[in-house]
């Protein structure tokens, strides 16, 4: 029991190292983003991951093209409050990727954002990609690859690529986007993915989740008040509209229920 209640400390004050990456763009991956860290900023959220309400969240983005994250999380500086931009499609930015290790080493959790093509980036700076993680872990962290899927086969030839590079370094998380898909079509590369799922993470360790939506109207709510709002925080918003506020909290919810199999 005492060795038991040990690993369940160490596994608390480790740090997390969240990166969302995909070769291909438009899977969601700013989405995931913006939903995990507005949701590691909401003292809410934290107290009900009994995290620290204090919790260090550093947010990077290395999109050159998309600003969605940017403008949602409050503009481009202070990665501790909003989102900080390294051009991460050079060696010299994932240079200073790593060199944030040091940095910020107050964090408690490191969101990193990768541009499209990131795959082949990292594969192109590091004679063994996996070298990536083992610095981050060296640090205390916890190293989690979070991987968009949608309608689009290439998707999941991303996830077949990523697992095949980094072997057993990560903890993989499959993040499945089908809002923007065609029913038939998302289902079609779902079947595929589950019949090579066991195939693909062999010997490695991964999870699923589904990234929440965000319809326009919510979009503008969740800016206005936060995308991690609760929903009773709800109730202090009365121009909020019933189904509005449903889906604010099922998508709250899906992103707790998510950071849960993290922290």
């Amino acid at each position: 029991m005492k060795k038991e209640l040990q690993q369940r400390v160490d596994g608390i004050n480790r740090r997390k190292n969240l990166n969302i990456v995909s070769n291909k763009g438009g899977l969601g991956k700013s989405e995931a983003t913006i939903a995990v860290a507005s949701a590691l900023r909401n003292p809410v959220i934290l107290e009900q991951l009994d995290q620290r309400k204090d919790m260090q969240v550093g947010v990077f983005t290395g999109d050159t093209e998309n600003w969605n994250a940017v403008k949602r999380l409050g503009g481009e500086g202070d990665p501790f409050k909003t989102i900080a931009r390294i051009d991460l499609t050079t060696r010299q930015g994932l240079d200073d990727l790593v060199n944030m290790v040091e940095t910020y080493k107050d964090a408690s959790v490191l969101i990193n954002d990768f541009p499209a093509n990131s795959l082949n980036v990292i594969g192109q700076v590091f004679d063994d990609p996996s070298v990536y993680f083992e610095i981050f872990a060296q640090h205390g962290y916890d190293n989690y690859l979070i991987l968009p899927m949608d309608h689009q086969i290439d998707s999941l030839s991303s996830i077949i690529q990523a697992a095949a590079i980094f072997g057993s370094k990560p903890h993989y998380i499959v993040a499945f986007n089908p809002q923007k898909s065609n029913t038939s079509e998302f289902d079609r590369v779902m079947n595929e993915y589950q019949e090579q799922r066991s195939k693909i993470f062999e010997g490695k360790t991964f999870s699923e989740w589904t990234i929440p939506y965000f319809d326009p109207e919510v979009k503008e709510l969740s800016e206005k008040y936060g995308i991690g709002t609760l929903s009773k925080d709800l109730d202090i918003h009365p121009e909020l509209k019933l189904a509005c506020r449903m889906r604010l909290r099922m998508s709250s919810a899906s992103v707790v229920n998510f950071l849960k199999t993290i922290f």
